[in-house]
């Protein structure tokens, strides 16, 4: 059994990707619970300079100057139109086969930031808005 950690800091060696491409990736648990079987992960990138500039890119972002976190050591985005559902099954293997680390809660002041960022998005739905930030869905 595993326990990933709401707003734990995560790095998965050879992650997958949608398009089939793989390479090492970082990923912020977004779970509200230990039984949930679909985990949302949100994906941080270092590309700020696909956002910079754009304001519509960096709608429902955080931004994460170098340095200013221990796990993040380049100026970090973490879109929050970037969340990924992926079930409690496969990260299950991928820890059991040594391709997940665990690595720490990220800082206080980013979960308060992802969290207003949620509360306040424009762009997910109200049904995404409530589970992201673990309240009953009627």
């Amino acid at each position: 059994m595993i326990f990933l950690q709401r707003f734990g800091v995560y790095h998965w060696q050879t992650f997958t990707f949608s398009d089939g491409s793989e390479r090492d990736k970082y990923f912020i648990a977004l779970n509200c619970t230990l039984k949930d079987q679909q985990i949302p992960l949100v994906l941080p990138t270092s590309r700020y300079e696909k956002y910079h500039g754009n304001e519509i890119y960096l709608r429902d972002t955080v931004v994460i100057e170098g340095m200013q976190s221990e796990y993040f050591h380049r100026k970090t985005v973490i879109d929050l139109k970037n969340i990924q559902h992926l079930t409690k099954i496969n990260i299950e293997q991928a820890i059991q086969n040594g391709k997940v680390n665990y690595l720490g809660l990220l800082e206080d002041q980013f979960c308060q930031e992802i969290e207003q960022v949620i509360e306040n998005s424009m762009l997910l739905s109200p049904v995404a808005i409530a589970q992201l930030l673990c309240r009953e869905v009627v």
